[in-house]
């Protein structure tokens, strides 16, 4: 979905947006998000689309001081994802769970430039549900190639 500009002109969307939430009860997820946002919106992707680079928004609430999960702009970007850190905190909250059923759900029916990306911080985070998910608890904390945020990283470019 384009916007106007302060000169009236038509700008394009972003080519990449990427969502990271995150309930705000989770001590986490911050370090892993910003590590995230370190990386996709470094200048190694500033080239994808005539020098636009990712975009990365970092969301824990839908406003500061809540606990109210954030929706997503699914129109912010040519393709918009999300990467939802899912620990035990997020997993108790029945609003963040159902809200992250519905993100993936009005992802899978709006076109294959939206995904949702769930990433169990904890083992038993998903547990009970049909969400399928990057298991980040089952990984090695050192690896040799950047631990888990490595790994998640090298995870998710191959999936983007």
């Amino acid at each position: 979905m384009a916007e106007q500009t302060q000169k009236g002109e038509t700008a394009a969307p972003a080519p990449f947006v990427l969502n990271v939430l995150w309930h705000p009860g989770c001590a986490a997820a911050p370090a892993i998000a910003e590590a995230l946002r370190r990386h996709f919106a470094s200048d190694r992707y500033d080239r994808i689309a005539g020098g636009a680079c990712v975009t990365v928004l970092l969301r824990d609430a839908s406003e500061p001081g809540s606990t109210t999960p954030p929706d997503v702009d699914w129109g912010a970007g040519e393709i918009v994802s999300v990467v939802a850190l899912v620990d035990n905190t997020f997993a108790g909250d029945a609003r963040w769970v159902a809200h992250l059923g519905d993100l993936a759900q009005r992802a899978d029916v709006t076109s294959l430039a939206t995904r949702v990306f769930p990433v169990a911080l904890d083992a038993g985070a998903l547990a009970g549900t049909n969400i399928q998910a990057l298991r980040w608890h089952g990984w090695p904390e050192r690896d040799g190639h950047g631990g888990r945020t490595g790994r998640l990283i090298r995870e998710l470019t191959h999936e983007f």
